[in-house]
């Protein structure tokens, strides 16, 4: 005996009936698992061959690359004036000192006493230290003023260097410098090349460590609209390229020398 629910759902199977397909076409089965494949076997020919920079990142200051020049008192004087402080820059034959000199213990002098001297800057240049000199101070002949640095010396980057890097931070490595002397929004870096590593710690006022000097591509930092001269004592970070790694090394491997 048929039922009509039986009747209804024979008469929905009939030749004309559209059923949607419960499997795929063989073809665009066949097509997706070769897609498929040839992803597999693209990551895993750049997991070996894609090399991709190993860097690591320091900290630097910038250094003159010869010593500054001690401009010294030329005969026992007092200090009448002292013009300049410390990290001033001053134009070539600006007043740095004036000395009103005394009696030398050996009678004679360069200058009578009572002459007043002006010590100026031989050129154009930056004050990095001054002695403890203020007015009515007495210098002795020779005695140091004031440490003085040319302002057309070149400058280079003194980093601090950790254990690990002695491997390959190697004379030639490339490093990229980035100055914090301007705000985050407008970063300031310089290309360089380290030149100089120590062969054995060097005392610091955190202890030991090794060092590092890195020559600079440029005078003046590159920071958009808003360019400006590099000073000794300026700090930052240095991002030095040890060498490239594949990605299997970067996951299970030790770092390879750059080719």
């Amino acid at each position: 005996m048929t039922t009509n629910a039986d009747a209804r759902g024979r008469g929905t199977e009939g030749p004309g009936s559209p059923v949607i397909p419960q499997h795929p076409p063989p073809g665009i089965v066949r097509a997706v698992a070769w897609l498929v494949l040839g992803l597999v076997v693209c990551a895993t020919i750049g997991a070996f061959q894609v090399r991709l920079p190993h860097a690591v990142e320091r900290p630097f200051v910038l250094v003159p690359s010869v010593e500054p020049d001690a401009l010294r008192a030329p005969t026992r004087a007092v200090v009448e004036a002292a013009r300049v402080r410390a990290g001033q820059e001053v134009a070539a034959q600006a007043e740095l000192f004036v000395l009103r000199a005394e009696p030398s213990p050996g009678g004679s002098g360069p200058a009578a006493p009572g002459d007043r001297l002006v010590v100026r800057a031989p050129h154009r240049g930056v004050v990095l230290a001054v002695g403890d000199l203020g007015a009515g101070s007495t210098v002795e002949a020779g005695q140091e003023l004031c440490r003085f640095l040319d302002a057309d010396v070149p400058l280079r980057a003194l980093l601090t260097l950790e254990d690990a890097d002695l491997g390959q931070a190697t004379p030639g490595r490339r490093v990229r410098l980035s100055v914090d002397a301007l705000p985050s929004t407008h970063p300031a870096s310089l290309d360089g090349r380290l030149e100089w590593v120590s062969g054995a710690a060097v005392p610091s006022a955190t202890g030991t460590s090794f060092v590092g000097l890195a020559s600079l591509g440029s005078g003046s930092i590159d920071a958009g609209a808003a360019p400006g001269p590099l000073r000794v004592g300026m700090k930052g970070i240095a991002r030095i390229v040890l060498g490239h790694r594949s990605v299997v090394d970067i996951l299970f491997g030790p770092a390879t020398a750059e080719r």
